[in-house]
């Protein structure tokens, strides 16, 4: 009987330790945050060059939620040249949020707000001037952390962007490293409204 206790405390514990140590690694490193905000902002910067509904002309104030979210999982089907490991990675990633920084690098202006500041009801901002709310580009961004494939030249993320009221969608963005810059290759919506 102790055998096999010790058998198995070994079996179940060296997955975990095996676990834990990916998990610190790759939420604690240094170019893994310096990437993850060179995609963040290659993503918003593409979206206000493109004129998108979700960003306006790109001359407001991009509001930006100042903590991640978890996301939004979809099936295998979507986005199926994502490996299982990314996939992996994106859940692991988000087992805890992480408050942003103001490390962006955006083409216009931007503010990190705290969820409490928002008014869900209204999908108005409370953290926001009267001034601001007329420049702001309609409602706020969210972000998940970020899955990168092992030689960081794949970055798989969810986020939502959410306007007044019931306006909003949330995007599963798959980005890809060309030329040193980061470019949107795919993405897959799981919800709008």
């Amino acid at each position: 009987m102790k055998r096999w206790l010790r058998i198995s405390s070994v079996a179940l514990g060296v997955p975990l330790v095996l676990f834990a140590s990916y998990w610190v690694y790759e939420t604690s490193d240094s170019h893994t945050e310096r990437e993850q905000y060179a995609v963040y902002s290659a993503y918003l910067s593409e979206g206000l060059k493109s004129n998108d509904h979700d960003f306006g002309d790109g001359r407001g104030l991009i509001v930006i939620l100042d903590h991640s979210l978890k996301p939004m999982f979809a099936s295998q089907d979507a986005l199926p040249e994502v490996s299982s490991r990314m996939r992996r990675g994106l859940f692991l990633q988000n087992l805890s949020t992480t408050r942003f920084e103001r490390k962006f690098s955006l083409p216009t202006e931007y503010k990190l707000v705290s969820s409490d500041k928002l008014l869900e009801e209204t999908g108005d901002l409370a953290e926001l001037s009267p001034a601001e709310r007329r420049r702001s580009l309609g409602g706020y961004i969210t972000f998940s952390r970020i899955s990168f494939n092992r030689t960081r030249t794949l970055a798989l993320f969810y986020t939502e962007h959410l306007a007044c009221g019931l306006c909003g969608g949330g995007n599963l963005v798959l980005m890809q490293k060309q030329n040193g810059q980061w470019k949107m290759i795919d993405d897959y919506s799981p919800w709008v409204s």
